[in-house]
């Protein structure tokens, strides 16, 4: 990723396809009465009801008794999946048919969910104000921040507080 990514005023293309996937990914949960939230830099995008910056990824976060399922759906569209063992445990890479990434898939129990309404569907997100403190809390214990952290940290900074 380049710094340009995120300075620019003009969404990329992978950044709609994801956005497009973010939103099929709510409809068939509702159909199927499936619980989950999005997080990260899509939850805070979702949040303010548009898309601010490209993004390169989804944080994806189902119950830990549906991976299986969501695992299924996702590879019956066409797309390969690839379980990456991390400190914080497991990730499913979601990938596309170049080999990238498209959603990080963890396993949650759940905690905060919240819902927001982006393009006339029903999001389950994560807590933007938990995301915004974990990006300050990085920032004070002088972890690098990401030029997408900057970003969002300045555009939620003064939609939250």
């Amino acid at each position: 990723m380049t710094w340009s990514r995120y300075k620019t005023n003009t969404i990329d293309e992978f950044t709609l396809s994801l956005e497009t996937l973010a939103l099929e990914i709510a409809k068939i949960a509702e159909q199927n009465s499936k619980k989950y939230m999005i997080g990260g830099g899509w939850a805070l995008e979702l949040t303010l009801g548009k898309i601010t910056r490209n993004h390169h990824d989804i944080d994806f976060f189902p119950l830990k008794d549906d991976v299986v399922w969501w695992r299924n759906w996702f590879e019956s569209q066409g797309l390969k999946t690839k379980d990456e063992q991390t400190n914080e445990g497991l990730i499913i890479k979601v990938l596309g048919n170049k080999k990238e990434t498209l959603v990080d898939m963890v396993p949650s129990d759940l905690g905060n969910v919240m819902s927001v309404i982006y393009k006339g569907i029903k999001i389950f997100i994560d807590d933007p104000q938990k995301i915004l403190d974990e990006k300050l809390r990085n920032a004070k214990e002088g972890k690098p921040l990401r030029r997408q952290d900057l970003h969002d940290i300045s555009i939620m900074g003064r939609k939250l507080k």
